[in-house]
């Protein structure tokens, strides 16, 4: 009942459509830029295939909102066939539509690039990618800072957004600390109160921070510490042949 009093007509829809494809392009742009930094490395290093990839997870969903954008344009008497010109089950549609390109971008972000993380981490350490529980401390160890005394603006960014991502799995609300918690970066302070949600997830403004995130990973991948390690090879490309 909520979203029927909300109901949007199409032009609303369409415009929000356009609004995250813009976005989408946005972060595919600077994928593709980063990844020209690698595009001389052998087609199987993992930093190579790790931007790719985000690229073409990217590339996926906008294309996907470019075929639901033209044929709600060019198709309506056909769209409103389908759905039996119930209004509302159309907004449901594109607003599930939406959310879920917006998750498969920042998921395949989130999970793929904690698994350069720890990728890394094993080759630096010699233990396992998993035997290190606490990302901060693997944060700290790739960009040589100090857990919870960060100076490294890519360390901060991290906590942030590895923050963000554990609320997703608590359905967009903060467990993790009865007191709450603060992360300053580029300094603005981003408070976390318990049990309450956070404007960067309500607003989606979690998309925003994956074009620093990008950033990030090139200044991991250019530092010496990690070109010193030579040529890796993506352990995932033996997994999808």
């Amino acid at each position: 009942m909520l979203l029927k009093n909300r109901l949007l007509n199409m032009k609303d829809l369409l415009l929000q459509l356009y609004n995250q494809h813009d976005k989408a392009r946005e972060v595919y742009d600077k994928a593709c830029d980063v990844s020209k930094h690698f595009e001389n490395l052998n087609e199987r290093d993992i930093r190579r295939t790790h931007i790719g990839n985000l690229g073409t997870e990217i590339l996926v969903s906008m294309r996907n909102l470019e075929i639901n954008i033209q044929f709600a344009e060019k198709n309506h008497k056909e769209l409103m066939k389908i759905f039996n010109s119930d209004e509302f089950e159309i907004e449901l549609y594109f607003d599930h539509l939406s959310q879920s390109l917006r998750e498969n971008i920042i998921n395949t972000f989130l999970i793929q690039t904690e698994l350069i993380f720890r990728f890394y981490y094993s080759k630096i350490t010699g233990k396992t990618p998993g035997k290190e529980r606490n990302l901060h401390c693997i944060f700290a160890l790739l960009y040589d800072d100090v857990v919870n005394k960060w100076t490294k603006e890519e360390c901060k960014l991290l906590v942030l957004i590895w923050t963000l991502r554990n609320m997703i799995h608590t359905g967009g609300i903060y467990f993790k600390n009865v007191q709450g918690h603060n992360i300053e970066y580029k300094g603005k302070e981003y408070k976390f109160e318990y049990g309450k949600s956070h404007e960067l997830i309500k607003e989606s403004g979690i998309m925003e921070l994956m074009l620093p995130l990008l950033d990030a990973l090139k200044i991991l991948f250019l530092s010496d510490k990690i070109k010193n390690l030579g040529y890796c090879e993506d352990p995932s490309i033996f997994a999808l042949i």
